[in-house]
């Protein structure tokens, strides 16, 4: 959502078959999984990925965090 509004962004045909050869897991509708049966991947997945890399604020490798990225691989 976007305004409050749905917001879509077409995919390139590209990504589309990155997308096509994922392995699902079946009765799931999500393609990115999270740890609970048919949840999506949590919105705090990414930020504890990039921490467990010493990203993020007061990390030894950049002060680099999550936000954005949606935007920047578009």
């Amino acid at each position: 959502m976007k305004a409050k509004r749905p917001h879509r962004v077409p995919l390139s045909p590209a990504a589309l078959a990155v997308l096509e050869r994922v392995s699902r897991i079946s009765g799931n509708p999500y393609i990115f999984t999270g740890a609970r049966q048919g949840r999506p991947l949590s919105n705090m997945a990414m930020l504890q990925v990039m921490r467990g890399l010493g990203y993020g604020v007061g990390g030894d490798r950049g002060n680099d965090v999550p936000h954005g990225f949606r935007s920047s691989f578009r």
